[in-house]
């Protein structure tokens, strides 16, 4: 009988050891390919996440770009604008592409379909203004682009692009969530089983020790994407020659200090200012003198009013927004603009002067748009007047869209 219990108990003992290392095993192998998958897949969701991001960004601003292009041919019967039109809509079709390639659940339902017939229709009627425009009708064309028709599907597309961006990021932190869920629940697991293998107690700890290794890296590499995140759009948003914030920049700080202002019911006024002769320069001086011409504008720029509110909007066009500032006080500002812009030389001792165009919101404009408008006619007016002077812009009807009432007023320089 004792033989028989002593061999009973080693069939027991082998059997619980086959067990412990078959479980010891499985155990193992299934913890392994957690932390494998676990890191593989936190990688792979912070490059969709940081990519759906930086796309949001560049569908917004490219719709901010096409409007505006359409609405200045319109304005200005510039040809070019319609050239900058049709290069920039490609671009905002492969960005909001590759959007809902990324988070296909974000372009589908009602609220896309709605935005899909908006954007259509905004662009039916941006094709038809900017064809008018070819054929010199620019009054037909404007009537179009500020109609009260394209304004309403502005809003619907605004609406419906804003909802497609909130599921964007819903899509990810839905991504990311259910990665959460998974871990805890491999956690929870892996608590259960521990126990019970004992003997595997030293592997497990020995993969922890790696997982929180790989983690730690993983956070490590976020906080520098971040940080590389940060750098870039800084980087976006400075002109690097001349050192002043760029035309993003000024029209994403133009619409947060309109609503700003619209809220507080506060003035803001812009500047918008051309170098005169600037291509003569470029003829004369080469293009880095050229470029030496627009470092020194900026630097005179700069110590007259905020650096902050100074902008290359492009070219040898500057800007700069007065939040707070209208009336005589926009007055005094530009001419001590263009007084201080007169005392400077270039590298060849010339003097550089300037054609600035004002426009004071809400005294005058009634909107972003028309504020831009409004500072954009005066400058060429006083161009046109001249050169080296003051144009303010004074519509004698409300609306930018009936170019018939602008009457922009040009002052003299002052001699």
């Amino acid at each position: 009988m004792n033989g028989d219990e002593d061999r009973s108990k080693k069939s027991r003992v082998v059997l619980l050891l086959t067990v412990a290392i078959v479980l010891t095993g499985a155990a193992l192998a299934w913890l392994s390919w957690t932390v494998y998958e676990s890191y593989r897949f936190t990688n792979s969701d912070m490059e969709r996440g940081f990519r759906i991001e930086q796309l949001r960004g560049e569908i917004i601003h490219l719709d901010e770009v096409l409007t505006m292009s359409a609405r200045m041919a319109g304005a200005m019967g510039d040809l070019r604008w319609d050239e900058r039109y049709h290069l920039f809509e490609p671009q905002l079709d492969a960005a909001i592409k590759e959007a809902i390639d990324l988070a296909p659940s974000a372009g589908s339902g009602e609220a896309a379909s709605r935005t899909d017939a908006a954007n259509l229709k905004l662009v039916e009627m941006e094709e038809r203004a900017l064809a008018l425009v070819h054929q010199g009708r620019r009054d037909e064309a404007q009537a179009i682009l500020f109609s009260a028709g394209y304004e309403e599907q502005k809003t619907i597309y605004a609406e419906g692009m804003n909802e497609f961006a909130s599921l964007l990021e819903r899509t990810v932190d839905g991504v990311q969530r259910s990665r959460q869920r998974r871990a805890v629940s491999s956690i929870g697991i892996t608590a259960v089983v521990m126990p019970i293998l004992a003997l595997a107690w030293l592997i497990v700890l020995r993969t922890t020790r790696g997982w929180q290794t790989d983690l730690l890296h993983a956070n490590r590499e976020l906080r520098e994407r971040n940080r590389q995140l940060v750098d870039a759009r800084t980087q976006a948003a400075t002109d690097a020659l001349t050192g002043l914030s760029n035309h993003r920049a000024f029209h994403d700080r133009l619409r947060h200090e309109v609503s700003r202002a619209q809220i507080d019911g506060t003035k803001l006024s812009l500047i918008m200012m051309d170098i005169d002769d600037f291509k003569g320069a470029n003829d004369n001086l080469g293009h880095l003198g050229g470029d030496d011409v627009l470092r020194r504008f900026a630097h005179t720029l700069a110590e007259i009013v905020s650096r902050e509110d100074a902008y290359r909007y492009g070219g040898d066009e500057f800007a700069v927004l007065l939040p707070g500032v209208g009336g005589h006080q926009l007055a005094l500002v530009a001419e001590r603009l263009r007084s201080a812009i007169s005392e400077a030389k270039d590298a060849c001792g010339r003097g550089i002067t300037v054609s600035l165009g004002v426009a004071s919101f809400p005294d005058i404009a009634r909107s972003a748009d028309e504020l831009l408008y409004g500072a954009d006619v005066a400058m060429y007016q006083a161009k046109s007047a001249g050169k080296n002077r003051v144009g303010c812009w004074l519509p004698e009807r409300p609306a930018v869209n009936d170019n018939a009432g602008a009457r922009p007023r040009v002052a003299p320089a002052r001699r």
